[in-house]
């Protein structure tokens, strides 16, 4: 299968969500859970354009204004604001956003290392874990020594020379931003989405 057979696949997907759209706009609650969706990727400028091609009576919803929200911090680099919003989302958004935690944390750590590039600077690992959303500051140091940052004690040092892009990134489960806000069974879900 070719890459042009691939972007068309894809394309003909993006006009069956917009014409799906257009047909649940009547319906709310499910009109408001995919719009919880969007955009699929922080960042893409696909999906900001998608988004504003929408009515502004639909941009105007609470699930779209946070999804445009994080997409702006996102763009912005702004990753305190990007985790501060991301705790925020009701939990199926949250699983939504969760695959590309792993990009958007490594963007943050290579913006920090640049940021606080010094040999005496050391950023404590219990406010780096706070700002990044990650569960534990054993994670977050982890997470350092995975794109070679000098870990000490309770406290990583930033310099930009010794950040290394680690090939595979990893997106563990996440309690803070995810698992946390489970509540209830699949079919109390299911209820609160549809009615």
């Amino acid at each position: 299968m070719g890459l042009l057979s691939i972007l068309k696949k894809m394309r003909q997907k993006e006009r069956e969500l917009r014409l799906l759209m257009l047909r649940v706009r009547d319906y709310s609650p499910l009109f408001s859970y995919l719009c919880s969706f969007l955009p699929p990727s922080p960042g893409s400028p696909d999906a900001l354009w998608q988004i504003l091609q929408l009515s502004d009576d639909i941009r105007a919803s609470p699930d779209l204004k946070a999804a445009l929200a994080i997409h702006w911090a996102f763009l912005e680099r702004d990753f305190a604001r990007f985790f501060r919003l991301a705790r925020e989302l009701p939990y199926l958004p949250s699983c939504a956003l969760h695959p590309h935690l792993a990009r958007t944390r490594r963007l943050a750590l290579l913006t920090f290392s640049h940021g606080f590039n010094a040999k005496n600077c050391r950023y404590p690992l219990a406010r780096l874990s706070h700002l990044l959303a990650i569960d534990t500051p054993e994670e977050a140091a982890d997470l350092c020594r995975a794109h070679g940052l000098t870990v000490t004690e309770d406290s990583v040092v930033f310099q930009k020379s010794s950040f290394k892009d680690s090939a595979t990134l990893e997106n563990r489960t996440s309690v803070l931003l995810v698992d946390g806000k489970w509540k209830g069974s699949l079919l109390d879900l299911a209820e609160r989405v549809c009615s």
